[in-house]
């Protein structure tokens, strides 16, 4: 969003294994989604950016020291170390429209991010 206003619109349907995240897992796994997607990447990298986010505990996670963090979301905030951001927390009455864009998803499972993650590495 940038001005309050939304600029562009990106889904994906989690694969069964991601369905069974924990619920923090899968907050931080929309912020890696958001920001690696290419559609997005060239927008923001460079950028200082802000994260709304409705789920607190996301806030805390990220400001630990990173070897207290669990391994899973090790590897998510190693994709997100490019990135300059900033996590802000908003309650969810607040955030109408990502709620509601969030009930309207597409259902089919694709894993694209270990795909980009193997290219990166050789």
């Amino acid at each position: 969003m940038q001005e309050q206003q939304p600029i562009a619109y990106a889904s994906r349907a989690l694969t069964s294994t991601q369905q069974r995240y924990a619920q923090i897992e899968k907050e931080l796994l929309a912020v890696v989604c958001g920001c690696s997607c290419n559609k997005f990447h060239q927008y923001i990298y460079g950028q200082t950016i802000k994260v709304e986010t409705d789920h607190k505990p996301l806030e805390a996670v990220l400001r630990k020291p990173f070897h207290q963090t669990p391994l899973r979301l090790q590897r998510m905030l190693l994709q997100l170390q490019r990135y300059s951001m900033e996590v802000i927390y908003k309650p969810g009455k607040e955030m109408y429209l990502p709620d509601t864009l969030s009930r309207a998803y597409l259902n089919e499972e694709k894993e694209d991010l270990l795909d980009e993650e193997l290219e990166v590495a050789f």
